[in-house]
């Protein structure tokens, strides 16, 4: 059986994810990017704000002297969760995204054993945040 020829498609070449964020900002500008509902409210964020979103959370960071490390990262699933995760991850650091079904002895252990230097935590885990294990 003989392959068909297919059309090949137009397709961006994307180094990383700073790269794949600002090509949608570009791209889609102020199409959606996430819709979630938050207080019995639907949110809606364009590409452009997230672009705009991840690189004010990663010039935070950077302003803090955070640079080229590892942070750590748990929470519940949201969007604040995704800005973290490409802010610390286009900013050059190192993510370690933390299961969040883990129980506090194993999360203590996994924070002890990454080295991480930061943890990022929703409000629902500030416990962990408290058992202060970061170096």
């Amino acid at each position: 059986m003989k392959n068909k020829n297919y059309p090949l498609y137009e397709v961006d070449e994307i180094g990383n994810l700073k790269e794949l964020v600002a090509r949608a900002a570009e791209k889609y500008g102020d199409n959606p990017a996430f819709t979630f509902e938050r207080k019995k409210e639907t949110v809606s964020v364009s590409y452009r704000q997230l672009k705009s979103d991840a690189e004010a959370l990663g010039a935070a960071l950077f302003d803090l002297g955070i640079r080229e490390s590892k942070i750590a990262l748990i929470g519940e699933n949201s969007y604040e969760w995704v800005i973290s995760y490409l802010s610390t991850v286009n900013g050059g650091n190192v993510i370690v995204p933390l299961d969040k079904e883990l129980t506090l002895a194993e999360l203590t252990e996994l924070l002890a054993d990454c080295q991480a230097s930061v943890l990022i935590f929703s409000d629902g885990y500030r416990d962990i945040a408290d058992t202060k294990v970061l170096r």
